[in-house]
């Protein structure tokens, strides 16, 4: 894999390049070793790192390059590095050996249709705010029959959107409306979003995941009933960093599974009958 990157930004590292080591370290990381700690404040407005796990961002990246379209697609980077959207834009590219492109969005967003044509980029990624501006922008057509993947996360997806996009996209892209708290590596569930859908959900948990819908006692509350989201699974955070009581609110022992721990999100679902979750 190989990344694009500003001149500046490396112009930067080889003027530092001397500071560092050159002899190798030694891999002493096995699964459970913290593999980044990154920082949300959630609805608090208090910032807490969030510890994940080597194994958690290998099952995500893992469920992730099953989807379609993401084999064969160079990405672009136009995430903040401090938001975990971007570990998806990162990594998905890097393990199939594709390009990723490392794009200032800031700066740049009027050209950003161009540079995907250009560039053979096929996997977009972002909110749904980003991605409304993206496809304003008069050159969005640009995207016909580049994008392969389209994953849309962080926020909800509105039919609006929805809509846009599949009037732009080519009919065979897929579009994935991601759900998932930070701690919980990225995403919980993933919806593959089709245009005839009357419903916006955010699909089914992702592999090696437990999805349940509990009442305030952490009873489970049958199909079409609302009630707190609870995730349990790999991809589960280790706590939040020198935070233990925090944790331990937060990261409750599991009530159907013994020795297993469940995360509260705080955020209201209900299962669908077709399995998926609103």
């Amino acid at each position: 894999a190989k990344a694009v990157i500003d001149q500046g930004l490396l112009d930067t590292f080889l003027d530092q390049k001397e500071r560092f080591g050159k002899e190798n370290t030694r891999n002493k990381a096995n699964r459970d070793s913290l593999v980044y700690v990154m920082y949300t404040s959630g609805s608090t407005g208090k910032p807490k790192g969030v510890m994940i796990e080597n194994k958690s961002l290998v099952n995500y990246i893992t469920d992730l390059s099953k989807l379609d379209g993401s084999k064969s697609s160079n990405t672009v980077l136009i995430s903040n590095i401090s938001f975990d959207a971007s570990l998806r834009q990162f990594f998905l590219p890097l393990i199939w050996g594709n390009t990723i492109h490392v794009y200032d969005l800031l700066n740049n967003l009027k050209t950003l249709p161009l540079y995907i044509y250009n560039n053979n980029i096929g996997l977009l990624s972002g909110t749904p705010s980003i991605l409304k501006e993206v496809l304003d922008l008069k050159e969005s057509s640009k995207l016909f029959n580049k994008i392969k993947l389209l994953i849309s996360g962080g926020e909800k997806l509105e039919e609006t959107l929805i809509s846009k996009i599949n009037n732009i996209l080519d009919s065979k892209a897929l579009i994935v409306n991601a759900y998932g708290p930070t701690e919980y590596c990225v995403n919980a569930s993933n919806a593959k979003i089709d245009g005839k859908d009357s419903l916006i959900h955010v699909g089914p948990p992702i592999s090696n995941t437990q999805v349940y819908i509990l009442d305030s006692d952490h009873n489970l509350l049958p199909k079409g009933v609302a009630g707190e989201i609870c995730i349990s699974g790999d991809g589960l955070a280790r706590g939040y960093l020198n935070r233990p009581e925090l944790t331990r609110e937060k990261f409750v022992p599991h009530p159907f599974t013994k020795g297993q721990r469940l995360y509260k999100t705080g955020d209201l679902g209900r299962w669908l009958p077709d399995g998926n979750i609103e």
